[in-house]
């Protein structure tokens, strides 16, 4: 079979951007902070597969004569679930940097200032 610069991005697109696209509404928009590990590989094999299986049927459709799963899709399902479990530093991590920024003597004084609101802030909204 020969592949077009169209089925080649399309296909990238289909299964990169379409099957991440779960993952990062999940994790981002939905529930904003990470997920646990277990919801994370539900969604992420739940969508896995439903993708996959509906690519099959797109290429099934298309006339391809021998539509087959693409190995990409366990790909997609570790960057998702990667995703979906990643975090940032903890509000304990930045409280304990700025807390050091705010000691060391040759902070330069607007630094000192941002340092103080900051650590000002988070102290406020960990203490809701």
């Amino acid at each position: 079979m020969e592949w077009s610069t169209l089925d080649i991005v399309s296909g990238f697109f289909y299964t990169w951007v379409v099957g991440l696209l779960p993952a990062v509404i999940a994790r981002y928009v939905v529930v904003k902070r990470p997920l646990s590990n277990r919801s994370s590989i539900i969604i992420a094999l739940v969508f896995c597969i439903i993708f996959a299986i509906g690519g099959m049927f797109f290429k099934g459709f298309a006339g391809d004569p021998s539509p087959r799963f693409s190995p990409a899709w366990v790909l997609v399902f570790f960057v998702a679930r990667w995703i979906m479990r990643r975090s940032g530093d903890s509000q304990a991590d930045l409280i304990a940097k700025l807390q050091v920024m705010i000691d060391y003597p040759a902070t330069e004084p607007d630094r000192l200032v941002w340092a103080k609101d900051r650590l000002a802030k988070l102290q406020i909204k960990t203490a809701k």
